[in-house]
């Protein structure tokens, strides 16, 4: 059978439709290509420049916690008032700005800080108005954070108990209304006790806190007495110079208020050991005020019931030996109107002395002894507590400075 073909006269014309529609879908295809390539584009940038502003607001936080680590005298109450304490500062090509806020501390006051501890809020920003939030808690660790810490060993005898108060509340009398475990009268149980090496209690020696020795070191008891909180060794050698004393002791020498110093006691005697020398040295009774100052001397001593009373916020600086003894009492005002800086290695409250204050002698070893109070906080090479003085720490002291650290307790990103 011969083949049969079909022949089709209207064939003319289909080429053009066809290439118009292939050009169509080519140009939707390239069209859509070109827009998913620019949202992604777009997306890109954002996310980076996202990621921009987060770690530019982290740095804010980081420069926030160098500002409150070098802050002022009175903790954290000026920046508190302040506020704003980094605004609109260029890192890059962005910027932050940083708020702090007092945490919820219990004191009913948000321009005061009563717990080292503050809310740090950092708004960072990026090119195309990009911008991330940190919301962090910021706590400071004051030098004087304890009622006691011996770099080397601290030890307790005689009885002597620890325990804490605070005088921005009131007198440590008005707080101590109760009672420890050993029948002690106590305030509050905050009178910790640290060291690098070990904590020896004796003869009934209470610590109404913590108890922590340095690593692989202990913390033992005898005779009753112990601790009513932690015992448990500190995972790490805690640094006991870790303020530049040389340094303090050569700036305060050559720049003072001792000029301010009355020429003559309220027995009408010279202050100084010898006329002209920087030697302080108070007995028999008598007394000198200082008022609110820095003051340098190149050794302290009171003996015999001698006071010095102060007014206002006293710093001390002695550059050798500090002897307070025979019932001498060095400032009977707050703990935080007193910080005394010993750079010798010997410093001394015997007899019954007492003070209100904060002493700093690395170098040195302090022995407290015959029955003084100690309102405050001490520092030293090792610390010796005897014949049943008290430890009353003013937790006052642990919110102000000089300030060992600034670290972030907790934070999270807002937004």
């Amino acid at each position: 059978m011969p083949a049969i073909r079909m022949i089709y006269n209207n064939e003319k014309g289909m080429v053009l439709p066809l290439g118009l529609m292939f050009l169509a879908i080519i140009a939707i295809l390239g069209t859509t290509a070109v827009i998913v390539t620019t949202t992604d584009l777009k997306i890109g940038s954002n996310y980076k420049t996202s990621v921009q502003a987060f770690y530019v607001a982290e740095a804010g936080i980081e420069r926030a916690k160098l500002v409150l680590f070098q802050g002022s005298d009175n903790g954290l109450d000026d920046e508190l008032a302040t506020k704003t304490i980094l605004d609109n500062v260029s890192l890059g090509n962005g910027s932050y700005t940083v708020q702090v806020d007092d945490n919820n501390d219990g004191d009913g006051d948000p321009s005061v800080d009563s717990d080292g501890k503050v809310i740090v809020t950092s708004t960072g920003t990026a090119p195309n108005n990009a911008q991330s939030v940190i919301e962090a808690t910021v706590e400071l660790e004051s030098l004087f954070s304890k009622a006691a810490f011996g770099c080397d060993e601290v030890q307790m005898s005689g009885g002597g108990v620890t325990d804490s108060f605070d005088s921005s509340i009131g007198s440590y009398a008005s707080q101590a209304v109760n009672t420890d475990s050993w029948g002690n009268m106590i305030a509050l149980s905050n009178g910790d006790v640290g060291s690098n090496g070990d904590i020896k209690l004796t003869g009934g020696s209470a610590v109404n806190g913590d108890a922590t020795p340095g690593p692989g070191c202990s913390v033992s008891s005898s005779g009753g007495g112990g601790v009513t909180g932690s015992t448990a060794p500190n995972s790490k050698v805690e640094d006991c110079t870790p303020l530049d004393l040389t340094s303090m002791m050569s700036t305060a020498s050559s720049t003072n208020d001792n000029g301010t110093i009355p020429a003559l006691t309220d027995k009408g005697k010279d202050p100084f050991k010898t006329p002209g020398s920087l030697d302080l040295h108070l007995s028999g009774g008598d007394n000198i005020e200082l008022s609110a100052g820095t003051y340098y001397f190149t050794d302290v001593s009171l003996g015999g019931g001698s006071t010095i009373t102060t007014s206002g916020k006293v710093t001390i600086y002695v550059e050798g030996n500090y002897d307070i003894s025979g019932g001498g009492v060095i400032n009977s005002g707050n703990a935080t109107n007193l910080a005394v800086y010993v750079s010798g290695t010997q410093a001394k409250l015997t007899g019954g002395s007492g003070t209100a204050g904060a002493i700093y002698a690395p170098n040195a070893d302090v022995l407290i002894s015959g029955g003084g109070e100690i309102n405050g906080s001490v520092f030293g090479k090792t610390v010796k507590n005897s014949g049943g003085s008290d430890f009353h720490y003013d937790e006052a002291l642990g919110k102000k400075g000089p300030y060992l650290s600034a670290k972030i307790a907790n934070w999270h990103e807002v937004f």
